[in-house]
């Protein structure tokens, strides 16, 4: 072989093991971002409990003072009334949206009748999930 087959060879195989070793530590820092986000699932489910009520749970948050928004709908799984959404990290985001976000989702089904684009205090918690929401995007 020419020392520029030899060269060729070198640099693939030197590209191959950068490449395959920038994967790995990637991979590494998404599974230690996810292994958090499960623990703050797990430290939000440990309090709030199915059963509880909005009134409860919102109360509880704020005294912790932590942030919390609402959203209906908008890519949860469960048309139910209204979410509670609780920051708990970001991942990088594909060029056409501004942001992504990871929350703990506080589900919630209602206990009285009423449209699901109202929150009510007594509205139940249903379940926690982690929920994954792209913000901004074109």
């Amino acid at each position: 072989m020419c020392r520029w087959h030899v060269f060729a060879i070198l640099m693939a195989l030197g590209t191959l093991v950068t490449c395959s070793s920038g994967c790995a530590a990637r991979g590494k820092a998404q599974q230690q971002r996810e292994d958090r986000y499960q623990a703050a699932l797990a430290s939000y489910s440990e309090v709030l409990k199915p059963g509880m009520t909005r009134k409860e749970v919102e109360d509880y948050l704020r005294a912790k003072n932590v942030t919390f928004e609402h959203i209906i709908g908008h890519g949860l799984d469960d048309p139910g009334p209204w979410a509670d959404l609780i920051r708990i990290g970001h991942e990088h985001h594909p060029w056409y949206c501004e942001a992504h976000n990871v929350y703990v989702a506080i589900h919630f089904t209602k206990t009285e009748p009423h449209d699901n684009y109202q929150a009510f205090d007594s509205d139940a918690v249903k379940k926690l999930t982690i929920f994954h929401w792209l913000e901004g995007c074109l």
